[in-house]
């Protein structure tokens, strides 16, 4: 019966929210964000101590979330019967206990794109909604005036499934990723999230044709100047904000490539005033700049002084090379 793992659910949800509320009124400094105000509070329960994680699914496609309710539900319902379906247990689990498990534990890789892996499991729960919605719907036709029961028809059930289908695909969006030119960041390009679409390409193969030995690289983004340079030789990133970064030597570097990280002022302005081996390559996007938080505002101010050096502007007229020769 369908309602009985709604029940269950909304049972997990309250013990959840009294015992993350227990913990925001204790006397920990760090939990204690009950005293704060009620939109703290709700902040905590919804992301404690990770679960920002979960509602990425959400916010990322919001219309599937209906029927990836319907799914987790018919998977609660499967499991909990006398004979558990093991095929359902493997799929609720697999998807929704690993995801509980990334909120919990507290990493550096906390973003929701090292979630996208479970996208199989994730499509495979909102298909499986999809299919039990209608039967849903038929149950609460029980439930509902009677004016509203006649719409309740074969077709109407069909053509919502239907909606909720294409829709939570997104083909707008879709289309739109696909016409778009490096220009192309105004609406209606806004209104599905491409607000912003950096030329690493043209940047990088002006450097890399001019590249001498001895000549340093300098970088926002290593990862994605490194694909197509082939090397990178600092990364610019300020000492504040340093995750995705690991010690050595004393020293911040990247935590995937172990470039060395300049996170200061002071530290790029030596590189450029010391360094007399060969000519200093600078690539940044000035919208990229201004829009983040990861780069202190002394060390914006710097880049932006270095405007006279630029050499190359990108396909999007916001990413920049920057030469200096010592």
């Amino acid at each position: 019966m369908w309602y009985k793992p709604a029940i269950a659910s909304f049972s997990i949800l309250l013990l959840w929210i009294v015992t993350i509320a227990v913990i925001g009124t204790s006397g920990q400094p760090e939990l204690a964000i009950a005293s704060q105000g009620p939109r703290k509070l709700f902040r905590a329960l919804v992301d404690y101590p990770d679960f920002r994680l979960f509602w990425s699914f959400v916010l990322e496609r919001p219309l599937l979330s209906l029927p990836l309710a319907f799914g987790t539900l018919w998977g609660i319902d499967q499991v909990s019967r006398h004979r558990p379906d093991v095929t359902a247990l493997f799929l609720v689990g697999g998807f929704w206990l690993v995801l509980f498990v990334n909120g919990v534990l507290k990493t550096k890789f906390d973003f929701f794109r090292y979630n996208l892996h479970m996208d199989a499991f994730y499509m495979m729960l909102v298909v499986v909604g999809l299919y039990a919605f209608p039967d849903l719907l038929s149950k609460l036709r029980l439930f509902v005036p009677v004016f509203i029961r006649r719409y309740c028809s074969g077709q109407t059930l069909t053509a919502t499934v239907a909606v909720i289908a294409i829709a939570g695909v997104n083909p707008v969006a879709a289309a739109l990723t696909s016409a778009r030119d490096y220009k192309a960041t105004a609406i209606p390009y806004s209104w599905v999230g491409l607000d912003e679409y950096d030329d690493f390409a043209t940047p990088s193969e002006y450097v890399r044709d001019r590249l001498q030995e001895g000549d340093l690289i300098l970088v926002l983004d290593p990862r994605e100047y490194w694909n197509y340079i082939g090397r990178v030789d600092y990364w610019i990133w300020s000492d504040n904000y340093q995750s995705q970064t690991y010690m050595k030597d004393g020293r911040a570097h990247d935590l995937y490539l172990g470039i060395p990280v300049l996170h200061s002022r002071d530290a790029v302005e030596s590189i450029i005033n010391s360094y007399h081996d060969g000519d200093i390559w600078i690539l940044f996007s000035k919208a990229r700049l201004a829009r983040t938080r990861w780069i202190s505002a002394d060390l914006k101010q710097y880049l932006n002084e270095l405007e006279n050096e630029i050499v190359y502007v990108g396909r999007d007229e916001q990413t920049v090379v920057i030469r200096i020769s010592n």
